[in-house]
């Protein structure tokens, strides 16, 4: 793992050099931690990340940490993520694109990368799609389609207002292989899992507190995360405090 940690420290010396950066942390408690409509923990955890931006270049790095004993981690950081990508807006619309490298300290499991592109248009329901690639571990794709809008319910002063969100994600073939179980003897691409989630930001004196509330749950009936057959929606809360410097 040392090595993804000179790497990423070598991207912050750079930007922190080549443009004028800006400095944002976040912390959250979250009730669940489900990816993609994969339960990863089904009980609460602490997640936190840092990001250096410029230039629309942003390096990110994200931590999720046990908070009970379910996996006798309690504790104990057992995911961390790095990111590094650029974005652009181009008139109406917004790109994005980079990568990302998935590890997983203490859990057994090997390292792997995904490259990413996205775009998103400014308009009503803000539509999205981005395609997430797997270069290492999976060699799969999942593409997530998303849409999103947002509700003035405060005064702007207490809030950038209430913002509903929805997504729905479709896999390849190795991804369902890599993550999911499949009830059928032949794995096969398919949409895999669907979510919506409502958010409402409150403004502070220092930073920001985001309440959420969120449900997913897996579209095909043949897919399954290991463990958890008869367990495919989930319900899920929590808070995120936000600063940025």
């Amino acid at each position: 793992m040392k090595k993804y940690v000179y790497s990423f420290l070598m991207v912050l010396f750079f930007m922190a050099h080549a443009f004028g950066v800006e400095y944002s942390l976040d912390f959250s408690v979250s009730s669940a931690f489900i990816w993609r409509g994969i339960v990863l923990n089904k009980d609460a955890v602490l997640q936190s990340s840092a990001t250096v931006a410029g230039k629309g270049f942003s390096a990110n790095i994200w931590t999720n940490v046990e908070l009970t004993n379910i996996n006798n981690l309690r504790g104990t950081i057992t995911e961390i993520d790095y990111t590094f990508s650029y974005e652009k807006q181009i008139n109406k619309f917004n790109v994005t694109g980079g990568f990302i490298t998935y590890t997983f300290p203490h859990m057994g499991a090997g390292a792997t990368t995904e490259v990413f592109a996205g775009a998103s248009v400014n308009t009503f329901l803000n539509p999205s799609v981005t395609v997430f690639w797997d270069i290492d571990e999976v060699r799969g794709m999942y593409v997530q389609f998303g849409i999103s809008h947002t509700i003035a319910i405060f005064s702007e002063k207490i809030s950038d207002g209430l913002t509903l969100s929805a997504n729905v994600g479709y896999c390849s073939e190795n991804f369902v292989k890599g993550f999911f179980m499949h009830e059928n003897e032949e794995a096969h691409a398919t949409f895999s899992d669907v979510s919506v989630r409502i958010d409402v930001p409150i403004k502070l004196r220092k930073g920001s507190l985001n309440f959420m509330a969120a449900y997913s749950d897996l579209v095909d009936s043949d897919l399954h995360t290991p463990g958890y057959e008869d367990d495919d929606s989930h319900f899920v809360v929590g808070a995120t405090y936000a600063v940025a410097f």
